[in-house]
């Protein structure tokens, strides 16, 4: 069985207004032109503070890099925040790699389990 092509996003609203997204897939070109959407679609609300949880990225390259970038910057200019909360090991390696893993808030202050395996 093959695993679909692209990525899938959730998103929900916390109690404390916390937006926690998880994006699962492949977040590379040619990107998924609704996940972009989605993505940028959460900048809608004021002040937005997003938590990525990208955990369930199988890939992404410098394409996804750019929309997640532009997330930021986004979020920034309303008042608000994008941070990672979780990353794949290849998401990981990107972030270090461009060294914009700190643009991010990543790697987390407080250990998650998911980030917990890593290796230094």
């Amino acid at each position: 069985m093959t695993e679909p092509c692209g990525a899938q996003v959730w998103a929900e609203v916390a109690v404390d207004g916390v937006v926690r997204v998880k994006v699962t897939g492949e977040l590379a070109r040619p990107l998924d032109s609704a996940a972009a959407a989605q993505l940028m679609a959460l900048l809608d609300q004021p002040e937005p503070v997003l938590e990525l949880d990208l955990s369930g990225l199988r890939f992404c390259d410098v394409a996804g890099l750019r929309i997640l970038l532009r997330l930021q910057q986004g979020a920034i200019a309303a008042g608000g925040l994008a941070r990672v909360v979780a990353a794949t090991p290849v998401v990981r390696l990107l972030l270090e790699v461009t060294e914009t893993a700190s643009l991010f808030g990543y790697p987390p202050r407080s250990d998650s389990a998911s980030d917990s395996d890593t290796a230094d």
